[in-house]
C-alpha cells in the first residue's frame, strides 16, 4: 500500500476518469492506495461524484416515517421530485401527499392561544394542541415534540379534528384509526393511538369528558393486508448479527484499527475518512450506544483508568434548533449512563484519539470535524460494504445496538444490567424485541437446573 507518497499525474487522470464509474475502495485498490486518502484527493480536485437514489435507501426511509413528501425528500438529499416518487413507488415506500413545513408551520403557535382557549367548547384537535403544550411539550426532546405536532396536524386535517371534545364517540375514533392505518405499519399506528388516547386520559382527568372513548379501539395496520409471502419476508428481516457474525465484524474491526491507527493521512482527515467510520461501529458494536451518544462522546467520557464510557448527551447531527452549540440531551432519563468496557476498547479508543492528533473537532468531540455535515447514511454505506466483504447480510448501524443486546442475552447476562447498559427504563422493551432469544436461554437454563437437581 502506498503511503505518505505525492499523487502523480497519471493518478490523478485514473480518479478523475474513474471516478463516477468506480467505488472509492476501488480505485484505492487499483491505485494501491488507502480508501480515506483516495476520497481526500478527491475533494482537492473537487470532483463531483455521481449519486445513486439506492445509496440513499435508509434517508429516504427515515425520511418516510417523518412524513415528508417527494418534493421535500428530494430536496433534502439532492434529488429531483419525479426520482424520489418512482424509487419510492417501486420499493413501495409511503409519501407523505401534505408538505411537512407547511405542518410544522401551521402548528407553530405560543402560550398566549392557551389563555384565551374555552376548554369547554373547544375541538378534539384543539384540545389535543393545548394538551400537548400543557402536559407533555416540556421535558422531551425536539424529535419527540415533532411527532406530537405531526400527530396534531394529521387530526385537524380529518373529521375527527372537527368533532367537539365532549362530543367524540368511539366509532369516531375507529373511523379515524381505520383511515391511518391503511398504508402504515403496527408500531406506528400503536403509537400514534397511544397519543390520541393519553390526550383523552387527560381530558377525563380535568373533567372535560366522563370517558375515554379511544379505549377498546381495533388497530388496523398495513401488515394486515400483506400477503402470507410478504408478511414473511417482513418477518425474516434480518435484526441483528448471529454471535459469529459479531465474533467475524469485532475482529475485522480490531485488526484493521489497531493497524490503520499507527498510519497518519497525508491529507485532511474527516468524517468519512476509515478510521474513523470503523472507531464509530466498533464502538457502537461493543456497547450499544444510539448514533447520536456515540456522536457525542468527548476525550472526558472515556475513563481508561476504570474502563468506563460515560454516556450523558448526544450530538444533535439533525440540526434541530432547540440545540445549543451541537450538543443535546439523551433520548431519556435512563439514557444517561456509565457503560463498563474492555481493555480491548479503550486501549483502541486511546490509539485512535491519539492518532487524531491536532485536528480540530468540534467541542472537543472525538467523531465530529469542525465544519462538516454528519449524516448516517455514510456510515451506513461503509458498514454495508464491510459487511458485504465479510459475507455478512446488511444490518443497519442501529441495528448493532440490537446486536449487542442479542450477544449479550445468548451470554446469559441478566436483563436488569442489559436494560442499563442500553439506556432502557426497564427489561420490558428487551423482553417484546428479543422473546425468542429469552425463551433460548431459558431452556438452556432448565435443562442446567436439570442437570444440578
Amino acid at each position: 500500500m502506498r503511503t505518505g507518497k505525492s499523487w502523480s499525474n497519471a493518478e490523478e487522470n485514473f480518479l478523475i476518469k474513474n471516478y463516477s464509474k468506480m467505488s472509492i475502495e476501488e480505485i484505492a485498490e487499483f491505485l494501491e492506495r488507502e480508501p480515506s486518502a483516495t476520497a481526500t484527493r478527491a475533494r482537492i480536485l473537487k470532483l463531483i461524484k455521481r449519486k445513486y437514489i439506492a445509496d440513499f435507501n435508509d434517508d429516504i426511509l427515515e425520511l418516510s416515517k417523518a412524513e415528508y413528501t417527494a418534493s421535500e425528500i428530494g430536496k433534502r438529499l439532492g434529488f429531483d421530485k419525479a426520482s424520489i416518487h418512482a424509487y419510492c413507488k417501486e420499493n413501495k415506500i409511503p409519501l407523505a401527499k401534505n408538505s411537512k413545513t407547511a405542518i410544522e408551520d401551521a402548528v407553530k403557535f405560543g402560550f398566549e392561544e392557551l389563555e384565551t382557549m374555552d376548554l369547554k367548547d373547544v375541538t378534539f384537535s384543539k384540545w389535543f394542541k393545548y394538551w400537548y403544550q400543557t402536559y407533555r411539550r416540556n421535558g422531551i426532546s425536539e424529535v419527540t415534540r415533532q411527532k406530537y405536532r405531526i400527530t396534531y396536524a394529521q387530526i385537524a386535517e380529518k373529521e375527527l379534528g372537527n368533532i367537539k371534545l365532549s362530543e367524540v364517540k368511539r366509532s369516531d375514533i375507529q373511523k379515524y384509526m381505520d383511515w391511518y392505518g391503511m398504508d402504515r405499519r403496527k408500531q406506528t399506528c400503536l403509537d400514534h393511538a397511544q397519543y390520541i388516547r393519553s390526550a383523552l386520559k387527560d381530558a377525563m382527568i380535568d373533567g372535560l369528558i366522563v370517558g375515554n372513548p379511544a379505549e377498546n379501539i381495533n388497530i388496523t395496520y398495513k401488515e394486515q393486508r400483506l400477503s402470507p409471502d410478504e408478511q414473511k419476508k417482513i418477518r425474516n428481516q434480518k435484526k441483528w448479527l448471529e454471535v459469529d457474525e459479531y465474533m467475524k465484524l469485532k475482529y475485522f474491526l480490531i485488526f484493521q484499527l489497531e493497524t490503520m491507527l499507527k498510519q497518519h493521512e497525508e491529507e485532511e482527515i474527516n468524517q468519512c475518512t476509515t478510521q474513523v467510520v470503523y472507531m464509530m461501529i466498533f464502538i457502537a458494536l461493543k456497547t450499544g450506544a444510539r448514533y447520536a451518544e456515540i456522536l457525542g462522546l468527548t476525550k472526558n467520557d472515556i475513563d481508561f483508568e476504570n474502563k468506563i464510557i460515560n454516556v450523558d448527551k448526544t450530538w444533535d447531527y439533525k440540526k434541530n434548533e432547540s440545540a445549543e452549540g451541537g450538543f443535546t440531551k439523551t433520548k431519556n432519563a435512563s439514557s444517561i449512563r456509565t457503560i463498563p468496557v474492555d481493555e480491548e476498547t479503550t486501549n483502541l479508543i486511546g490509539s485512535y484519539i491519539d492518532w487524531l492528533g491536532n485536528t480540530e473537532m468540534q467541542k472537543d468531540t472525538l467523531f465530529v470535524f469542525k465544519g462538516k455535515n454528519v449524516y448516517n447514511s455514510d456510515i451506513n454505506r461503509h458498514l454495508k460494504k464491510i459487511l458485504k466483504s465479510l459475507g455478512i447480510d446488511y444490518i443497519s448501524f442501529h441495528k448493532l445496538r440490537h446486536t449487542q443486546a442479542s450477544y449479550l442475552i445468548t451470554k446469559g447476562i441478566p436483563l436488569q444490567l442489559i436494560a442499563k447498559r442500553l439506556g432502557h427504563t426497564d427489561t420490558n422493551m428487551i423482553q417484546k424485541v428479543y422473546g425468542h432469544l429469552l425463551q433460548e436461554t431459558e431452556e438452556d437454563g432448565n435443562r442446567m437446573i436439570r442437570s444440578l437437581i
